[in-house]
């Protein structure tokens, strides 16, 4: 069975209290949202972006399933939800009620470890059916090395829900802070580093992009992230947004390709990002065919697994996730 683990919800609010920020607003990640929706001229509503997201994944001839991704609101330490710091939010229950009315996507959760019943909403997600817990650090303010969530890091254990933790630098989302001090700390949250507390309690952690680099000058985490998935038998990565435009960040995939074990990789796309058929220079295809399908290919999630081939990823990284996910003992 192929699953795409990383396929992102977003909503407006039009009928839901999703929402996204003014700044968010005014990203290249919203007009990239706009024009995937073929909403240039029109306002996005909560109807367009399901219609984008969930069309992606129900069109989708290659991927049998998908999990769908909600993002939870910014909390302070002191418990407090604060709304204003959040860019993005999807509640849990708005991504729930997709999952069981469409049969190919796949319930993925985001709790807020600052929230006061974070471990009770854990256990209230895994009821519904959650697959995976889903952070970004920097945009929920969170730092993973923070020994306050031991308790949280435990339960997920025990649950048997993984962590899909963002690792490496964040460009979607912006940092979940008031001042530019602030930003740059929640910037040093999405360093792999952090993520050795929550392993070394047991957590299963997939670790989102191997911790690629996009850009030459921005901090390079592929190092640490690599000695950190050697270290620990259970943290994973996804392959997601591997495969973006970036001639930078494709030839690190070359190492995710030869040093990291397969394994331990499991298919996600990151979708709604663009996937590019450009192969790493001086490397032929694995499989030329796949590499020929994935240009004509109309649908990112298809076009996601067949590059996988092409650039020769092992077939066991499109069906790790059934393991990884314990949708095997379901």
């Amino acid at each position: 069975m192929i699953i795409d683990i990383h396929v992102h919800l977003a909503g407006t609010g039009s009928a839901s209290s999703c929402f996204l920020s003014r700044r968010l607003r005014r990203t290249a990640t919203f007009w990239y949202l706009r024009y995937m929706a073929k909403h240039l001229t029109r306002p996005l509503s909560d109807e367009s972006m399901r219609a984008l997201l969930v069309g992606a994944i129900k069109e989708s001839k290659l991927v049998d399933k998908a999990v769908l991704l909600p993002l939870d609101m910014v909390h302070d330490e002191q418990g407090q939800a604060r709304p204003e710091r959040t860019h993005l939010f999807v509640p849990n229950d708005y991504c729930a009620a997709i999952a069981r009315d469409e049969d190919k996507v796949l319930f993925g959760a985001s709790v807020h470890p600052n929230r006061p019943d974070a471990l009770e909403e854990l256990e209230r997600v895994a009821s519904l059916g959650a697959v995976l817990v889903k952070w970004i650090p920097s945009s929920l303010a969170v730092d993973p090395a923070n020994t306050r969530y031991i308790p949280y890091y435990r339960k997920l254990a025990e649950l048997g829900l993984p962590l899909l933790c963002h690792a490496g630098p964040e460009h979607a989302i912006p940092p979940g802070a008031d001042t530019r001090a602030q930003r740059r700390t929640a910037k040093t949250f999405d360093h792999p580093q952090g993520l050795h507390l929550p392993l070394e309690q047991g957590t299963t952690v997939i670790a989102a992009h191997c911790s690629l680099p996009i850009y030459p000058w921005e901090r390079d985490d592929t190092d640490a992230f690599f000695q950190l998935m050697l270290r620990h038998d259970n943290c994973f990565a996804d392959i997601s947004a591997l495969f973006l435009p970036s001639p930078y960040r494709l030839r690190r995939v070359r190492r995710v390709l030869d040093e990291l074990p397969h394994e331990r990789l499991v298919l996600g796309s990151d979708y709604p990002l663009p996937v590019s058929t450009r192969m790493i220079r001086g490397r032929a295809p694995a499989d030329p065919q796949s590499l020929g399908l994935a240009k004509k290919a109309s649908n990112n999630l298809d076009r996601t697994v067949l590059m996988a081939r092409a650039m020769g990823f092992s077939e066991s990284v499109l069906s790790n996730a059934a393991r990884v996910l314990r949708l095997n003992h379901a």
